[in-house]
């Protein structure tokens, strides 16, 4: 784009003049905004949607975005794959640190109670104890862990909030490394 700046305002500017970047503002103010979402089987939809409104309604935080889809019921063939036969509710929650998080960890163990999973990439407060419970296979996916690539993730946000999950899988990955012998 001719004269774009190359710190991120020209694209501020480019939102805010499609109105998109001054909603979004308005909407969730300066800090910016979290990602929560979740699928449940279908046995848990209706309880389960229903709680989780209880539950955000009490934590006083509105989203002013969601999206509820259905997925089918062919299971997805990756290892560490996020849907499951059920629904799936994304939402967005401005950050509000003394609000935000405390809900996003009570929705996370809610989503744990009704056998569902978090999506990890989009999940910014998902504990340790959820993304093993979540993502039972996470000791096989290990096996696979490039720690080089590892660090070239680390100046990434995302890859800054999976480095807490990796610190599990670390400790697994380094007892499967043969051990030098000692001199």
């Amino acid at each position: 784009m001719k004269g774009a700046r190359e710190d991120g305002a020209g694209l501020r500017a480019v939102l805010l003049s499609a109105g998109r970047g001054a909603s979004l503002e308005r909407g969730y103010g300066k800090r910016g905004l979290v990602q929560f979402q979740y699928a449940i089987p279908w046995q848990h939809a209706k309880e389960g949607r229903s709680r989780f409104y209880v539950e955000i309604a009490k934590s006083g935080l509105a989203s002013f975005l969601a999206v509820l889809k259905a997925f089918g019921e062919i299971p997805s063939l990756g290892m560490m794959s996020f849907p499951q036969a059920g629904i799936m509710l994304a939402l967005d929650f401005p950050i509000k640190p003394d609000l935000t998080f405390p809900l996003l960890q009570r929705l996370g163990d809610m989503t744990l109670e009704f056998g569902g999973r978090l999506y990890s990439a989009k999940d910014a407060a998902m504990t340790p104890a959820q993304f093993q419970a979540f993502y039972p296979q996470w000791q096989r996916f290990a096996q696979f862990r490039d720690p080089k690539v590892e660090l070239q993730l680390l100046g990434a946000r995302h890859g800054r909030r999976m480095t807490l999950m990796s610190t599990l899988l670390r400790g697994l990955w380094m007892q499967r490394l043969p051990q030098a012998p000692k001199q």
